[in-house]
């Protein structure tokens, strides 16, 4: 993996209701269409020609410490990495 977007949602004890959050998640999802069937960057500092970039949606379910383990996180507090 050379990037990473992470989107976090939290929901509290009192669950938002899937009406309420799916026009949210939608937004994303339709953005992230677009990259699945690629789109083609122009111009850029290794690529003079323009390079074809792909992504995909990866729905990750798990608690905390598996969560950084996954997305390899470090510690806000290590001094190297």
């Amino acid at each position: 993996v050379r990037n990473l977007l992470l989107l976090k949602i939290l929901l509290d004890l009192n669950e938002v209701s899937l009406h309420k959050i799916n026009h949210y998640l939608a937004l994303i999802v339709n953005e992230l269409t677009s990259l699945w069937k690629g789109i083609i960057l122009n111009r850029i500092y290794k690529h003079q020609l323009g390079k074809k970039i792909c992504a995909e949606l990866i729905m990750v379910s798990c608690n905390i410490p598996v969560a950084r383990k996954i997305c390899s996180y470090v510690s806000a507090l290590v001094s190297y990495y």
